[in-house]
């Protein structure tokens, strides 16, 4: 039984495996890369090239903003942008109702002074049904507020999107209440 010969491989085979070889080592050098940036990044932080996904930035500041809220702290009130919307409604359990429009300057000095306040009370919030959906270059994050002051829940709404600078800030936020 005689040997069986391969036929000879041509030069320009060789020279597109090569090509594709390299390709491939590139394409792992760069994840490789991506993979090393993003180290201690959670988990459902979506990458888009090298930058962590809107989805991803929009939940780490509503984390942020319910860490700071929690906590009473003013600090809350870096998280938005000086041009914010703020719109409240109230239900009252007589039958009637509050709607406020503020401006972020009129609702900042509101959480000044009633920050101590709620602190005093244990007014704290908690989150559920929390959704983050594009809205242009921003995103609209929903969620149900529960009240364990009141012991109620009401929808809640932000808008949140990157400012001039980049950084991710809020720009309007609606909140309901039941009292």
């Amino acid at each position: 039984m005689g040997l069986m010969q391969t036929p000879p491989v041509e030069a320009h085979v060789l020279l597109t495996r090569a090509t594709n070889l390299n390709n491939l080592a590139s394409s792992i050098r760069n994840h490789l890369s991506t993979l090393e940036q993003i180290k201690g990044a959670k988990p459902d932080q979506i990458l888009t090239g090298n930058k962590i996904s809107q989805e991803a930035a929009a939940r780490q500041l509503f984390e942020q903003y319910q860490r700071l809220s929690s906590n009473f702290d003013p600090a809350l009130l870096n998280l938005y942008d000086p041009t914010a919307k703020i719109y409240m409604t109230v239900h009252y359990s007589n039958g009637q109702m509050r709607r406020m429009n503020l401006s972020f300057e009129n609702f900042r000095q509101l959480m000044l002074t009633s920050l101590p306040l709620a602190r005093t009370r244990g007014d704290r919030n908690t989150y559920s049904q929390v959704r983050y959906r594009p809205e242009g270059n921003r995103i609209r994050i929903t969620a149900q507020r529960y009240s364990h002051l009141y012991r109620n829940t009401n929808p809640h709404s932000m808008l949140v999107g990157p400012n001039a600078t980049g950084k991710w800030v809020i720009f309007e936020e609606a909140m309901q209440g039941r009292r």
